[in-house]
């Protein structure tokens, strides 16, 4: 999880959960994610090896459920120089992959691509690591367990039970999604 004071939000929780078939491929690959609020503007906050990052939006920002996104946005920048400054891909209704619309895994596999091109080791395994974690057959890309027996749903439900009763306000939408919250993942 990324180290500010915004994860314990509901709100970024939330956002969180709803982009997690974005972000734990990406994570699982060795990269930073976050979900940035600013400005009204939510979008995907992705910090690559080589000190540059990638900002992931839909149109302008992304909506609050992965769901409503119409297509894919993302820029490559850097804090200090401009010269890093481009666009990767674009698949909403005016951009060159406009065909792909909202498709997760093809956004995912253009950035493997891109980042496999990149001359900075680290960010080249990245982009190799994505890239191959893509070929794996996957149902679900949610780091969280989804309960498929009974005994995984009442433990789950045990711990439930045991997060409400401390007051566990970090832990009890994450176990809540898990027992009720449909996989956010797209094919």
């Amino acid at each position: 999880m990324p180290d500010h004071g915004r994860v314990n939000r509901p709100e970024w929780q939330a956002l969180w959960l709803q982009y997690e078939a974005v972000t734990t491929p990406l994570r699982a690959a060795g990269l930073v994610c976050d979900i940035e609020t600013c400005g009204g503007e939510t979008v995907i906050y992705v910090n690559l090896p080589d000190g540059t990052h990638l900002v992931i939006a839909d149109d302008h920002s992304l909506p609050d459920r992965l769901a409503d996104v119409t297509g894919w946005r993302i820029v490559r920048s850097h804090e200090d120089n401009p010269n890093f400054d481009g666009l990767l891909y674009d698949s909403t209704a005016e951009g060159e992959h406009a065909q792909l619309a909202a498709e997760v895994r093809s956004m995912l596999a253009a950035i493997a691509l891109y980042l496999r091109d990149l001359r900075d080791a680290d960010t080249v395994a990245a982009g190799q690591a994505l890239g191959e974690s893509l070929l794996e057959p996957r149902q679900c890309w949610c780091v969280i367990n989804h309960p498929v027996t009974e005994q995984q749903r009442a433990e789950l439900n045990e711990a439930i039970t045991y997060a409400r009763r401390i007051g566990d306000a970090a832990a009890l939408p994450l176990l809540l999604a898990r027992l009720t919250g449909p996989c956010p993942a797209r094919a």
